[in-house]
């Protein structure tokens, strides 16, 4: 697994556990989610592009949606 694809899996893994925990309000600001490199926002659009995570209107806030959700349980994004 590349260094990309570990980064979009270990922001999964935390909106995962947030919308688990919260599911009406399960968004996470940015600040909260791993980040350790200036690749960070192509991880959240990537996700974003494929369905895995949707943005707050207001803020830079990021909610799992169901798409990765059922993609984090079907093994299709590991460790979710």
């Amino acid at each position: 697994m590349n260094d990309n694809a570990k980064k979009r899996l270990a922001v999964l893994e935390v909106l995962y556990k947030a919308r688990e925990l919260r599911p009406m309000t399960g968004y996470v600001h940015i600040d909260n989610l791993p980040d350790d490199s200036l690749s960070f926002y192509f991880t959240l659009e990537v996700l974003e592009e494929l369905g895995f995570v949707k943005a707050h209107d207001s803020d830079e806030s990021y909610m799992i949606t169901g798409a990765g959700v059922l993609a984090c349980e079907q093994g299709q994004v590991s460790s979710c």
